[in-house]
């Protein structure tokens, strides 16, 4: 399996993930103070502007902190190398392909199970759950189509 970005390049774009992660959290903290005119805040419960606020903090500290990491890797090529020495290294994928696959394995089945528990409960809650699970296996399989033509 060979990847065609060069580590470089990846690092580059991870600094760009980085900004992106701050600019939603800027949007949802934003969101959380009611400073879009056009959106009506004034009915959501005290709980959501808190949600709002704490996931916007918590992104925008994580976009800062993949930024800046990032920018300092490219800034310094010894610590770029053993960086890419150790992303590379096949035990390290190894236990990342399987965090994931395992992670996302629980995921699935949790919102499944949570799919038909609300089935009993809240019809409304359901059809959210269903449309989650459907759009993630959606996900799953186009991933699954584009990893196989790319590697």
């Amino acid at each position: 399996m060979k990847n065609k970005m060069t580590f470089p390049s990846k690092t580059k774009f991870r600094m760009f993930v980085g900004a992106a992660l701050f600019f939603l959290g800027l949007v949802s903290f934003i969101l959380s103070l009611g400073m879009f005119p056009n959106i009506q805040t004034s009915g959501m419960q005290d709980f959501t502007k808190g949600f709002y606020s704490g996931l916007g903090c918590g992104l925008m500290a994580a976009g800062v902190v993949c930024f800046v990491r990032n920018l300092l890797l490219l800034k310094n090529p010894e610590k770029m190398k053993k960086a890419k020495l150790e992303e590379e290294d096949e035990r390290n994928i190894f236990l990342y392909n399987k965090t994931a696959y395992l992670g996302g394995l629980i995921c699935f089945f949790g919102v499944y199970i949570a799919t038909l528990i609300a089935g009993l409960v809240n019809a409304v809650v359901f059809s959210t759950l269903l449309w989650v699970l459907c759009g993630a296996l959606i996900i799953l399989f186009t991933t699954y189509l584009i990893c196989r033509k790319v590697y």
